[in-house]
């Protein structure tokens, strides 16, 4: 049990700095802009929580730290600069175990993003009521229905929705981990590449949006079949040890 502790210390080490300053970064702007819009536009017509949330643009600084977290990601393992490789056959511990406690880190690393948005709606909501006058108990609630990125982070109710994005963290998590695996073996992954741009594309996902779910369902599938065959059917040619 040691060594497998080892092994996922070590990845930690060599990212979880960089994805902590990513997102305290990524939260203080998000925070500047929200507070900016909202004190220009409180009061008026367009004034409401979840029209501030979108005039204030602060989805865009989480797709840039969700761009920079998943590169860091994917470069933790490669041989870039050192044999990573080299060195994790030294720890005596097959690959497949490496890969699926990068997987696990890197999980973890996206739900801190995630957990990140849910808090960031939990402090804007909270500088919205203190200033908005016409405001009931209902008024947040209300916003995380009606606003497609507010629900995207805190689904509430929408089961459909939960399910989403635990597929988005999964399959990021995964196709993160396959990248530098691949990579050490000389061939080139574009899983996480796929993934990206579909969340990308789908992202954020406002409710009734059941088209996505159907999307995430097949991306995750064809996700899977190829970490399947690339991982496991194919670790004899990689000399992958079990």
């Amino acid at each position: 049990m040691k060594k497998y502790i080892s092994v996922f210390e070590m990845i930690t080490r060599s990212t979880l700095y960089k994805v902590l300053a990513v997102i305290v970064i990524m939260e203080g702007i998000q925070i500047r802009l929200f507070r900016g819009t909202m004190l220009e536009l409180i009061g008026s017509e367009s004034g409401g929580l979840e029209s501030i949330v979108d005039k204030s643009n602060i989805v865009w600084p989480l797709a840039v730290a969700f761009l920079l977290i998943t590169i860091f990601l994917c470069q933790c393992g490669c041989n870039i600069g050192s044999n990573q490789g080299y060195t994790l056959r030294r720890l005596q511990i097959s690959e497949l175990a490496v890969f699926w406690l990068q997987a696990l880190y890197n999980c973890l690393c996206y739900v801190l993003l995630w957990a990140s948005q849910a808090a960031l709606f939990v402090i804007a909501s909270g500088m919205y009521m203190e200033n908005a006058i016409d405001s009931t108990n209902q008024t947040v609630v209300i916003a995380f229905y009606r606003n497609a990125y507010m629900h995207s982070i805190l689904p509430m109710e929408d089961g459909i929705g939960w399910v989403i994005l635990a597929v988005i963290i999964c399959s990021c998590a995964i196709a993160s981990a396959t990248f530098p695996l691949r990579q050490r073996r000389g061939k080139t992954d574009f899983s996480i590449i796929a993934v990206v741009a579909m969340v990308f594309l789908l992202f954020p996902k406002g409710i009734g949006s059941d088209m996505s779910f159907i999307v995430f369902y097949m991306l995750f599938f064809i996700l899977a079949s190829g970490v399947f065959w690339s991982v496991y059917l194919k670790q004899k040619e990689e000399k992958i040890d079990e």
